[in-house]
């Protein structure tokens, strides 16, 4: 935030271009009608800081791809006008049509497919893009022998609706970017539009399909509506850095998407504009799973399979949040924005908001107070919920969660952990460990599924086994990086490089085995039906995860919810790593987390708090205690 000093009594401040989707370099200026008045600002890139507070003396150039933000603020003496901003998404510049576009398996450029289409389907290009129209067409591609509708990739491809049209398919709807998922291609921009806003384009599809597949490929939806019906993935995307965005736009726009796996799968950004938001599932939000960003249902806490964005007109548009992505590995300040101005461009309304630490179960506990733009800490799983208010009239909630996902340091010489000691506090109670470093060993082992340290087997229990099919649904990374979400694991981690070995001492008991995976290569298995040592070997060249977890062969097994061992466990004694060379990858800074389990205390406002604490009501260990 740009800091005012004195009162904010100066005319607010204009950024022009407004138009939030911008292609290729563009120009920003900043207006000011304060003489003299100095004009400072900051430009924040994909919610990072990009360009640090400078003073405003002529249009910026505005070069990068991606989430741009700029913060502008007047000064003047002791007055001040209120904080501008302007946030843009900044697409590639692309310049030519794509360089392959097919048609239920026919080249739209050859005779025999106008011949087979007629008016219905026609394709012409321009010198930016190709553009598919489509013309109250009724298509199944099995008709034409093909299980896809549309492929193209390697530029743009526009597809224009003039009145409502379906394709039915067995694979894909339309695929941007490549021929199909592993063929490859270079990307590129897909566009659905329509003429007047009334259209609509019906995508049926089979359960192992997908509506829209797009491989390092932008797709945009506008006004139109666009219903995927029957698919496994409604909209599914492969991304890299500088695409795999979903942007919605138009007053007339609706998406529905429906898919047994996902609405939406491994999309990188949903852009909302337009005061279009997600109105099914209710108070749906987008955030990322360890494959990618989708929606989920905040009533079953899952996926969603149905999702539905349309224009909501409710007076006030919620708050934005300057952090989208919700992983983090160390705390960083958030910012609330308020997008409601009136016909001067002052701010309209006041953000009111709370943050609800993953400690606690009831946010009801935690307090809303006024945003007054002071950056918030955030340093653990949190929940914000954010709104705004202008007398009678209340925004919907904003809701975003930021999952802490902690780096996970190398092993660099021998270590034998000690769990009696990581992990029981000073009376010998055993902790929680959820998702927590400790002595360079990543746990995540949920207590609520029977997991955790039994300190009168002093060992580790996994009661919970996990499936090969986890690691494949989460694309888990073979080389460690900052801040890997390992939510979806259950179990424990370490990573090693380099040569050496990880011993294991363990007992397996009933059904369940232990399982040891070394980065994305195949895991082995061991059965060890008393207490036992376990010896991995290991040659990486680089660091690699070592995911150390239990596979239960037989399945419906019943598990206890109390950390005891239960009828098919796997119990872990120690565990010892002993490098013999090592090898390292980038130098990182790592702090462990802090201790699971202590007496965990916050304030009515979401504050942690550290005792002797002053009179007063707290949240200790998620329970409301009076100090007198």
């Amino acid at each position: 935030m740009v800091v005012g000093i004195g009162e904010q009594t100066l005319a607010a401040l204009e950024i022009t271009p407004t138009e939030e989707m911008q292609e290729g370099e563009f120009t920003v200026t900043i207006n000011n009608s304060n003489e003299g008045a100095v004009v400072r600002y900051y430009i924040m890139k994909d919610w990072k800081m990009f360009k640090e507070i400078s003073e405003y003396t002529g249009p910026i150039t505005i070069s990068e791809i991606g989430n741009i933000d700029i913060y502008a603020i007047a000064e003047n003496g002791d007055k001040c006008s209120p904080e501008a901003h302007q946030h843009y998404y900044v697409e590639k510049k692309t310049n030519s049509p794509c360089s392959f576009v097919t048609f239920c398996g026919m080249n739209v450029k050859d005779k025999a497919f106008a011949a087979k289409f007629g008016k219905s389907v026609t394709y012409r290009e321009t010198k930016d893009a190709g553009v598919l129209t489509l013309s109250y067409a009724d298509i199944n591609a099995a008709d034409n022998g093909y299980n896809t509708g549309v492929n193209a990739m390697d530029g743009t491809l526009i597809v224009e609706l003039v009145g409502n049209s379906t394709i039915a398919a067995e694979a894909y709807g339309i695929t941007m970017g490549t021929q199909g998922p592993g063929i490859g291609g270079k990307g590129g921009n897909l566009i659905v539009r329509g003429t007047t806003g009334s259209e609509v384009l019906t995508f049926n599809i089979s359960d192992k399909g997908m509506g829209i597949y797009a491989y390092l490929a932008n797709v945009t939806i506008e006004n139109c509506t666009v219903v995927v019906n029957g698919a496994r993935d409604g909209i599914a995307m492969k991304s890299g850095h500088d695409d795999g965005y979903l942007t919605v736009r138009g007053k007339n726009t609706v998406l529905n998407l429906n898919g047994s796996n996902a609405a939406m799968e491994n999309v990188s950004d949903l852009m909302l504009e337009d005061g279009l938001d997600i109105v099914v599932p209710e108070n749906g939000y987008f955030s990322y799973t360890g494959s990618g960003g989708t929606v989920f249902d905040p009533g079953t806490k899952t996926v969603a399979t149905h999702v539905v964005i349309r224009y909501v007109d409710n007076g006030l548009q919620s708050p934005m949040f300057s952090h989208r992505a919700t992983t983090f590995a160390e705390p960083f300040e958030l910012y609330i924005y308020n997008p409601n101005v009136d016909g001067k461009k002052n701010e309209r309304g006041t953000v009111i908001y709370k943050v609800v630490p993953a400690g606690i179960s009831d946010p009801s506990l935690i307090k809303e107070q006024p945003y007054y733009g002071k950056g918030i800490l955030i340093e653990e799983t949190s929940t914000v919920y954010a709104y705004v208010v202008d007398g009678k009239e209340q925004s919907e909630t904003a809701v975003v969660e930021y999952v802490y996902a902690p780096n996970v340091p190398q092993i660099e010489k021998e270590q034998t952990t000690d769990f009696g000691n990581d992990l029981t506090d000073s009376d010998g109670n055993a902790l929680r460990v959820e998702n927590v470093v400790v002595n360079n060993v990543y746990y995540n082992l949920p207590a609520d599924s029977g997991n955790g340290y039994d300190t009168a087997g002093k060992c580790v229990v996994v009661n919970t086994p996990m499936s090969e099919d986890a690691f494949v649904g989460n694309d888990s990374p073979a080389t460690p990086s900052e801040g890997d979400n390992f939510e979806w694991f259950n179990g424990m981690i370490v990573v090693v490089g380099g040569t050496g070995t990880v011993e294991i001492t363990c007992e397996t008991v009933g059904t369940m085995v232990l399982a040891v995976r070394k980065g994305n290569d195949e895991p082995a298995y061991y059965t060890q039906s008393s207490e036992n040592t376990v010896v991995v070997n290991y040659n990486n060249s680089t660091p690699e995860y070592l995911y150390i977890y239990a596979v239960d062969t037989a399945a419906g097994k019943k598990k206890t919810r109390e950390v005891s061992a239960a009828a098919d466990c796997l119990k872990i004694y120690g565990m010892k790593v002993t490098p013999t060379t090592v090898v390292t990858g980038v130098e990182s800074i790592f702090e462990d987390s802090e201790t699971p389990g202590e007496r965990v205390i916050y304030d009515l406002n979401g504050r942690r708090c550290t005792e002797p604490l002053e009179p007063g009501v707290y949240i200790v260990n998620r329970k409301k205690v009076i100090i007198r």
